[in-house]
């Protein structure tokens, strides 16, 4: 397919289907500067569609690095009061939110001071506060994606541009007459998946592999989402693609020790093998191969920064797993694994949700309040996943790697 025609058909998913885009939304797009002209792209259909304000966000990784380098760790943290006003206004008028992820320079930050990207991290998170519990909690629409570039394609299938654009169009259904209505018809057989995961009324989760023994209990009212969310009563997508059925776990009802099988990128570094120990709900524990001093400031950046937020459960045949890629970057690798988060929980997943409406009473119920959330891939194909529902009764849920339903 060419680039003209992939960026037409990929523009189009992205607003139709991703963010349900209609004439008066605005929308601010999040990207590196190695995708403005993409992201153009993106604001001029907003345009056309009707958009009041379209905004592009441009996060220059090079710069943060410069900024660690030269600054100490006292002005690192100085950012301005404006973001946060900025963010604010955006949230109540309810702009659309769209992140490119930025795969071209995922590695640009892995020898930069960790004391210092953690702080500067810390308070950028907290400009932008109001924004992600919107987006959390789907009072915005947003969507995640990627775009292949250089530096992606050559990490990850050690070839051009082209073949990456290759691979993604038949992932992302770039390939069928209509993407969007392909997307919307996979969504509906997609949710079965959901009505069987609820009607189980599954209270612990036992997963069990040669490297992984974990134990993870539910509230008897977290319910499973997956494929398309809602916002102001419509259907998008947050992610594209998405292939994962997810819930949120009771924060304080977490044992065991769990190894990931894919490279996650945290504070803007590169981890991988990475075995976490969970003592009621709380990482105890964390070694890794690659990326220790990032875990390590990650698990401290905020006091529930070390509880586990979600708990997802994913098919090793998606599309994504079959092309036996690792992708290094989070979007694509947690839709080819079961995958947990560490950090922040959906109070979505929550049927009493409408109820739980502070900070405070989320923390009381058991879904983990923090600033952070970050997915760890775990699945393989020797895992097996135990259910134990509130009736007593065991179902063996995820056989070697695969559904059983």
């Amino acid at each position: 397919m060419t680039k003209e025609r992939f960026d037409k058909l990929y523009t189009q998913l992205i607003l139709e289907l991703g963010l349900q885009f209609e004439k008066g939304m605005s929308l601010v797009v999040r990207c590196a500067p190695d995708y403005y002209s993409f992201a153009s792209k993106i604001a001029e259909a907003a345009y056309k569609k009707g958009a009041v304000n379209v905004e592009i966000d441009l996060v220059d990784t090079k710069l943060i690095k410069a900024r660690c380098k030269y600054q100490d760790i006292e002005t690192v943290s100085k950012l301005p009061k404006y973001l946060e006003a900025i963010d604010k206004e955006r949230s109540k008028e309810k702009w659309a939110f769209l992140a490119i992820s930025d795969t071209e320079n995922n590695t640009v930050l892995n020898d930069t001071n960790k004391d210092k990207l953690a702080q500067y991290t810390k308070v950028k998170s907290e400009r932008g506060k109001t924004g992600r519990d919107g987006r959390i909690n789907f009072e915005i629409p947003w969507c995640i994606v990627c775009y292949p570039l250089k530096k992606w394609a050559k990490q990850v299938l050690n070839s051009s541009t082209e073949d990456m654009r290759d691979l993604l169009t038949k992932i992302l259904l770039l390939d069928k007459e209509n993407p969007v209505k392909a997307w919307q018809e996979f969504d509906k057989e997609f949710k079965k998946g959901n009505e069987y995961l609820n009607s189980l009324k599954i209270k612990t989760l036992h997963y069990v592999s040669p490297i992984t023994d974990l134990t993870v209990s539910l509230k008897e009212e977290a319910i499973w989402l997956g494929g398309s969310d809602e916002c102001n009563n419509k259907p998008l997508f947050v992610n594209i693609p998405t292939f994962e059925h997810f819930s949120v776990p009771d924060k304080y009802s977490v044992n065991g020790y769990v190894t990931t099988t894919r490279p996650v990128t945290v504070l803007q570094t590169l981890c991988n093998d990475i075995r976490f120990e969970f003592k009621d709900g709380k990482v105890v524990k964390c070694e890794a191969k690659e990326g220790q001093q990032a875990l390590d400031q990650y698990l401290v950046s905020d006091e529930n920064a070390p509880y586990l937020g979600e708990v997802a459960l994913v098919d090793e045949r998606t599309p994504i797993a079959q092309s036996g890629q690792v992708f290094n970057t989070i979007l694509y690798d947690e839709n080819a694994s079961c995958h947990i988060a560490i950090g922040a929980g959906y109070a979505v997943c929550l049927s009493n949700n409408a109820q739980l409406d502070s900070e405070e009473k989320l923390e009381e119920y058991g879904c983990n309040v923090s600033r952070v959330h970050t997915d760890f891939m775990i699945g393989s194909s020797d895992l097996n996943i135990y259910a134990t529902t509130y009736d007593g009764k065991e179902v063996q849920i995820y056989k070697n790697g695969q559904f059983t339903f």
